[in-house]
């Protein structure tokens, strides 16, 4: 039974290893690929990626669930709203991604 254990064991540490090799060669090769980005332009980028995210969100919400958020943005309107914030985010993404190219695609 430990010779079992052994056998088993064997490969799936060998396994292990490789793929942590194999993880740490293209973590090594994104990092030398990266660009070299300030803190602000960090920031640039957090905040694009925010409105990115939020926008591909929305595309795949249910149209029911869309229904209801907008639904009820008309009956109680608030200052922040489901609708407003959308129209602001999409509105600014081409802005923000055309400000994220200057800074850092061409420096």
């Amino acid at each position: 039974m430990d010779l079992l254990w052994l056998l088993v064991a064997v490969p799936v540490f060998g396994l292990l290893i490789v793929v942590a090799l194999i993880l740490a060669v293209v973590g090594f090769i994104f990092k030398r690929l990266a660009p070299r980005i300030n803190k602000r332009q960090r920031k640039q980028v957090g905040v694009f990626v925010d409105k990115l995210q939020s926008l591909s969100e929305i595309a795949q919400t249910p149209k029911f669930i869309l229904l209801f958020k907008i639904a009820r943005d008309v009956v109680s309107p608030k200052q922040s709203n489901f609708i407003s914030s959308s129209v602001q985010n999409s509105l600014a993404l081409k802005k923000d991604f055309n400000e994220l190219k200057v800074n850092i695609i061409t420096k």
